[in-house]
């Protein structure tokens, strides 16, 4: 999995900043950008970012839980095709 990196003209926010809004805490996104999972520079003892970086990755993160739980769904239904219910599977996947 590649890191994305921004590009010259977007603006770079501290992380503080960069958690507003969103489901992560500045510690969270910390550990994120010394992990090597999201882009961040350290200004002044400060780790920087951009909002795309965040929402980017916040994307990926809804993605990776929704395919989750398309398979699980799957598989519960595979192991009792009986209750498969066509329907409501087209409707929470």
């Amino acid at each position: 999995r590649s890191v994305k990196v921004p590009n010259e003209t977007e603006k770079f926010i501290s992380l503080a900043e960069a958690s507003l809004g969103t489901p992560y805490s500045q510690e969270y996104l910390s550990l994120l950008a010394r992990q090597g999972k999201i882009f961040a520079k350290k200004v002044d003892n400060v780790w920087h970012t951009t909002s795309r970086i965040v929402d980017d990755y916040t994307s990926q993160q809804k993605n990776r839980l929704f395919s989750r739980k398309r398979v699980n769904l799957f598989i519960e239904n595979a192991k009792n095709p009986l209750s498969f219910d066509r329907a409501y599977f087209q409707e929470n996947c």
